[in-house]
């Protein structure tokens, strides 16, 4: 060995060994400071997070701070100490930091090892779906941009040209959703939507220097005119975070109210205008008004007094962008309304059944102006007799020009509108997901399209003038193109909405809908749908395979291709919702002290676990009501975020939902529960994220656990890597968190590998005919985002008894339904039967309806038993408005009985085709060959 690599290995070595050292003998409090937080993992921390100190006691306040005693050649980030708060430190290099806490710079009083990885943005990506909202800004002469799911910011300067080019990259927190600066601000901004962190960003050094924790998903930044303070919207808070720029210091919160999001500033700097994102609409919904402390559109802030003056209301259902028009004293709102009551099928403009509207909405912003506040002109950009077509999600505005500009998210395009008219003169396409468009000046417009990662310079006239490549992508291709397919407007009665219109960013946008002539549902948040199913309020779906083929084609009527299908997949499994961390927990994420005396009475004598139990906080099983349809159980992880509760949304705030459930678990003989106990469940429900990993799918899952094949090898998956290190330094193995038990309770003997984000435990001999078995993954197994499995994960399935059946490649399907008073017929295909994971697998081909749909499923043989798996179901429907067309139901339940071959049949069954509040009986006939018709 040559010996600067002998010496650079030991160095490494001895470094390693050390921070172990010091961090076993650093995980107690000393007298003089907390102990650290358990969910930072100081082997492995990411560079772009900010790592938070143990608090320094109060007896030492006074004279102790942390220092860093050693650290990466070049790096220049200091410690942040915080009195009465966690001192905080930014990394800026990768490599082993060191620090030290000092008593007047005497006594070394305790040491911390901190080993920051530069992960790189495709390992550090979650997809916690928090895109941008403001990622552009102008900086001097350079543009920079929020790159949200890669988890940079980008610099943009001229060439000598003219033209723009990127000339720098920095990571940054994770999710930046809002970038800006003011001439008078020392920093850039940069609000990290997943960290929970207001950033500074040194553009000189191009650094990210330091990251101040302002509350829950950080959403937009507006800066005070004299550059001194920095107004953060927290959405899931309800408020705004005030920050002193040049201190770097979180001074104020002012509260407003649900779901706080876009802002802007008067010309004059006096006022701010913040408005809800979901604020529902406030004239027609199942309950009429809702309360005003969720009800208010846009509140008015005092920038001088941090006061609110008031609140404007009868604005519109989704306000997503605000621009004040300095030259009109018009606030102009980029928004959509939305009406529950019609169903989406009765769409017309002729008769003024519009479920969505997409509208520009002005509002007077002139006190002096005897309007002010009030909503005094409003354009249907869809609608309109100058509009060329759908305008569907406008998603940013700004004055360019003769015109005023808007971008839809939705349409990927962008309209200039005459401003005095209000009438479209022109449309332009753009990139994927449009938001923020901002003015340049010189005629150019610059529109971030943070789904492509690109930023297009427009000229004035609707010029396309240059496309900029911002960041590489870290979502997988297929994840990337299953996010665009979910913004996709449909056709027919649906070219006015897309899957985002109601789940917005997957979550729900606040109000009740009419799904028949009597159910009305609030729309359920699509999170952790891989751990999860069956999905939605009434169980309807069985999986995100299923429901990515039949939500485009009913609900937007929008039929996907099986590459399509793949993708739409793939972007609803990912989505995990809340980070780790929010506006309640302590900064990791981890479960403060009143949170953690509510998780004692929420497993104790509340008894919550009864139903929502495990690491996902839900039995998945459905509960009979007494109108005899049966209500899904929901996860528990991340309902702080949601706004509405229950599947009719009759709590509005999450404590309503809370207290709802402690009423009724009284009424069952338990408790009675304090007002403190009752705050102490509410404490703990509110901080319900997942602690370690967010967890993946499992196989088998409760629809495919029965006949299952003895061949099979349980799987599960979660969104985050487990921590080797970590394992070894305890002498274990991810071996010893799996363990598969026989209906006796004794342990099979299993190999158990890692496969990515998935752990397989293969039997190693074949499971016996017959038998139950349980699959369980143990609580503690560790993470190395820090943090570990919470509670166990646990799967039973039963294995066939008599699977051996000999079968042709394909098999046909002959199924009939009765729509109205008609009888219909569809064929489908069993292509390429073959031996699979715990069952015979195949390719459904449809032969009659949709023919270019593919789905992959499994077959199983239990005796004289037949059972398919869940399957999305074309048929063909006939709407009297529509006429003919294509439509896709839920098939579950498949199940069906072997018969003699006469005449070439091989079993005959029935299934279920389920959708909101209603089910549709299907008949079918397996058949040996394919069918004379074909």
């Amino acid at each position: 060995m040559n010996q600067p690599y002998f010496c650079g290995a030991f160095f490494f070595c001895f470094s390693l060994c050390f921070a172990t050292a010091v961090q076993s003998q650093f995980r107690q409090e000393s007298r003089c400071h907390e102990a650290p937080l358990p969910l930072q993992n100081q082997k492995s921390f990411p560079l772009g997070e900010t790592f938070f100190l143990p608090k320094i006691l109060k007896p030492c306040q006074k004279s102790s701070r942390w220092t860093i005693k050693r650290a990466p050649s070049g790096s220049q980030n200091s410690v942040v100490n915080m009195k009465n708060d966690h001192a905080r430190f930014t990394p800026d290099l990768p490599g082993i930091y060191r620090f030290a806490l000092e008593d007047v710079g005497k006594v070394i009083q305790d040491q911390l090892v901190l080993q920051v990885d530069d992960w790189g943005p495709k390992k550090r990506f979650r997809n916690h779906y928090l895109p941008p909202y403001a990622g552009v800004t102008k900086v001097d002469d350079d543009l920079w941009t929020a790159n949200g799911s890669s988890y940079t910011v980008s610099k943009l300067s001229r060439t000598a040209r003219g033209a723009w080019q990127k000339t720098g990259e920095i990571q940054v927190g994770s999710w930046p959703g809002a970038v800006a600066w003011q001439k008078a601000s020392p920093y850039l901004l940069v609000a990290h939507r997943g960290s929970d962190t207001l950033g500074f960003i040194d553009t000189r050094r191009m650094i990210l220097i330091d990251s101040v924790w302002v509350g829950d998903e950080p959403t937009e930044i507006i800066i005070s005119n004299d550059g001194k303070l920095a107004f953060v919207s927290l959405p899931t808070m309800g408020k705004l975070a005030v920050v002193a720029i040049q201190s770097r210091r979180l001074i104020k919160y002012i509260d407003v109210g649900f779901d706080p999001r876009a802002m802007s500033l008067s010309s004059d700097g006096k006022l701010l205008f913040v408005a809800s994102y979901r604020s529902r609409n406030q004239n027609t919904d199942l309950y009429g008004s809702y309360p005003e402390e969720v009800a208010g559109d846009i509140w008015i802030i005092d920038v001088k007094g941090l006061s609110v003056l008031g609140q404007i209301n009868d604005v519109s259902a989704v306000n997503r962008s605000l621009y004040f028009d300095g030259m009109s004293s018009l606030l102009w709102v980029a928004a959509t309304n939305g009406d529950p009551y019609p169903n989406q099928g009765d769409y017309s403009v002729d008769e003024g059944v519009l479920p969505f509207v997409h509208e520009l909405v002005g509002v007077q912003g002139d006190p002096a102006n005897k309007d002010f506040g009030r909503v005094v002109t409003r354009v249907d950009l869809s609608h309109q007799p100058s509009s060329s077509g759908p305008f569907v999600g406008p998603s940013g505005v700004v004055r360019g020009g003769e015109y005023l500009w808007l971008s839809a998210v939705s349409s990927n395009q962008v309209i200039a509108l005459d401003h005095s008219s209000r009438e479209e003169v022109l449309r332009v396409n753009v990139g994927k997901g449009p938001r923020r468009i901002i003015n340049l000046g010189g005629g150019v417009l610059a529109v971030h399209c943070y789904q492509s990662l690109e930023l297009w310079l427009l000229s004035t006239k609707g010029q396309v003038l240059q496309i900029i490549s911002l960041a590489e992508d870290s979502r997988s291709p297929l994840i990337a193109q299953g996010e665009q397919i979910f913004y996709q407007p449909g056709n027919l009665y649906a070219s006015n909405h897309s899957c985002d219109s109601c789940h917005l960013e997957g979550q729900n946008e606040g109000m009740i809908w009419r799904f028949g002539s009597a159910l009305w549902s609030n729309v359920r948040p699509l999170q952790l749908l891989a751990a999860t199913p069956p999905h939605h309020w009434y169980s309807y779906v069985a999986n995100s395979s299923v429901d990515a083929i039949a939500a485009p084609a009913s609900i937007v009527a929008q039929p996907l291709s099986a590459n399509e299908a793949k993708a739409m997949t793939a972007f609803m499994d990912s989505l995990i919702g809340a980070p780790r961390a929010n506006g309640a927990t302590n900064r990791d994420g981890s479960f403060t002290l009143e949170a953690e005396k509510g998780k004692v009475l929420f497993e104790g004598e509340a008894q919550c676990v009864a139903c929502h139990s495990g690491p996902v906080f839900t039995n998945q099983t459905a509960i009979p009501l007494p109108s005899g349809k049966s209500l899904d159980v929901p996860s528990l992880l991340g309902a702080y975020r949601h706004g509405i509760y229950f599947e009719d949304g009759r709590a509005t705030t999450l404590k309503q939902a809370v207290n709802e459930f402690i009423d009724r678990s009284e009424s069952w003989g338990r408790g009675p529960f304090s007002d403190q106990e009752r705050q102490q469940i509410l404490a703990f429900v509110s901080q319900l994220t997942a602690k370690g990993s967010a967890p993946g799918g499992m196989f088998p899952e409760i629809y495919e656990n029965s006949s299952v094949y003895p061949n099979v090898q349980p799987w599960v998956e979660f969104f985050d890597p487990i921590d080797q290190h970590q394992l070894r330094l305890n002498k274990q193995a991810v071996a010893d968190y799996i363990t598969l038990l026989d209906s006796s309770g004794q342990a099979v003997d299993v190999e158990v590998s890692v496969e990515g984000l998935r752990i397989v435990a293969s039997p190693k001999a074949g499971l016996q005919l017959g038998e139950r078995y349980q699959f369980k993954v143990l609580q503690g197994l560790p993470f190395i985002t820090g943090g570990q499995l919470t509670a166990d994960r646990i799967k039973s399935f039963v294995v066939a008894t008599n699977p051996q059946y000999e079968l042709p490649k394909n098999l046909y399907m002959e199924v009939s339904l009765t729509l109205g008073s008609e009888v219909q017929i569809e064929y489908l295909e069993l292509q390429g039967i073959r031996l699979a994971n715990g069952g015979l697998g195949f390719t459904m081909v449809p032969l009659t309806t949709l023919t270019d749909q593919r789905e992959n499923l499994w077959l199983r043989l239990d005796g004289h038993e037949l059972t398919i798996s869940p399957f999305a179901f074309p048929f063909a429907a006939n709407s009297k408005k529509w006429g003919p067309r294509p439509a896709v139901g839920n098939a579950q339940g498949v199940r069906a009985r072997l018969v003699h071959e006469d005449a070439g049949v091989f079993a005959e069954g029935s299934f279920a085709i389920t959708a909101p509040g209603r089910s549709i009986a299907a008949s079918f006939r397996i058949l040996m060959e394919r069918p004379a018709v074909f």
